[in-house]
């Protein structure tokens, strides 16, 4: 969830990094220079916004920032760093969106309630469609009470507010992946079913959102209260979850290897901005979204996760792109258990 209209002029702040290195010498006894994927980390940071706070115009990345062997961190400011940091001209900024099946962002509802479910309908009523407090009783078929969010309090309304026109119109063009049934009795079509992910632009130089990212890759979490209602696979909320990290970090490494006509071209680094999954408007329990977070974020580290088999440089020679998932947090004491829970992986 963004809370950037509370502390707009709060920047970014890197708490802690974990590094592929780090995590697989131990395990598997090897050498600095057979260690597999040595390029790459991940991080936590705490920030206001992910989306309009964290991109390549707003993180203050400290000196050495590119260095992939070892965790510890400078205070340095990055106007001092080290002859090592690639710059962001030769970085790439993706950003993980957790999106809805349909990728349509939230326009279709101005206000919807945390944690689901999606309303039956859109409201419709004399007054204006922003005023779901004392003049309305109902919508969408649900009684209006507290828990309602609104689009520029969850990532995916920001995503497609600043990525605008051109953004909106890539995602209707993507290709239907799946029709189903919703629990409503509705058919659906969805171009980024529940536990995927796919890839479109930030909508380009001329977005506001295009200005601090290079690509989106969206990925669809379930609700957490409502997803046996409409799940036909038989996994838990949980386990969905989880694929949603395995797709978007699968999609990560598709970039940073060219695969399906990745355009990170002569990039030497990648930075995947990454929201808490499901901890917002999908409504599950903190605990549970920071442990899928660690657990995905672990095995991608040390290449355990079985849904990419990509044939990334294990030689630790730097042939393929750097890459680095980083977790914007808003709330500091949700960072630091984060960092717990990954530290407790190791």
């Amino acid at each position: 969830m963004s809370t950037s209209f509370y502390k707009s002029a709060t920047k970014s702040k890197l708490l802690r990094r974990f590094l592929a290195i780090d995590a697989i010498l131990p395990r598997d006894n090897a050498t600095t220079t057979n260690a597999a994927f040595v390029g790459k980390r991940v991080e936590i940071w705490s920030t206001t916004c992910i989306v309009t706070k964290f991109g390549r115009n707003n993180l203050t990345r400290p000196a050495g920032y590119n260095n992939y062997e070892s965790s510890s961190l400078s205070t340095t400011s990055s106007n001092d760093a080290d002859d090592d940091d690639d710059g962001d001209d030769a970085c790439m900024y993706i950003l993980i969106n957790p999106a809805n099946p349909q990728l349509s962002g939230v326009s279709n509802f101005p206000y919807f309630p945390r944690g689901g479910p999606v309303p039956r309908e859109k409201p419709q009523s004399m007054h204006k469609d922003w005023q779901p407090l004392g003049y309305v009783s109902n919508w969408g078929g649900m009684e209006v009470g507290s828990g309602m969010m609104y689009p520029v309090s969850v990532v995916d309304g920001l995503v497609h507010q600043l990525g605008g026109l051109p953004l909106k119109m890539e995602c209707a063009m993507k290709s239907i992946i799946k029709t189903r049934i919703n629990a409503h009795g509705i058919e659906e079509e969805e171009k980024c079913p529940v536990g995927q992910a796919v890839v479109t632009s930030a909508g380009g130089y001329m977005s506001k959102l295009g200005n601090e990212y290079d690509e989106i890759i969206h990925t669809a979490p379930p609700f957490y209260k409502y997803y046996s209602d409409d799940n036909e696979s038989g996994t838990t909320a949980m386990q969905a979850l989880q694929e949603c990290y395995k797709s978007s970090f699968c999609k990560v490494d598709e970039i940073i290897t060219g695969a399906a006509g990745s355009s990170i071209g002569t990039k030497k680094s990648l930075i995947a901005a990454c929201p808490l999954l499901g901890a917002g408007a999908r409504g599950f329990p903190t605990e549970s979204a920071i442990e899928a977070a660690a657990e995905e974020s672990f095995l991608w580290l040390t290449n355990d996760a079985t849904t990419c088999d990509l044939n990334l440089d294990k030689s630790g020679s730097g042939n393929h792109p750097r890459a680095c998932v980083a977790f914007g947090i808003p709330d500091n004491t949700t960072a630091e258990s984060l960092i717990t829970a990954i530290e407790q992986k190791f």
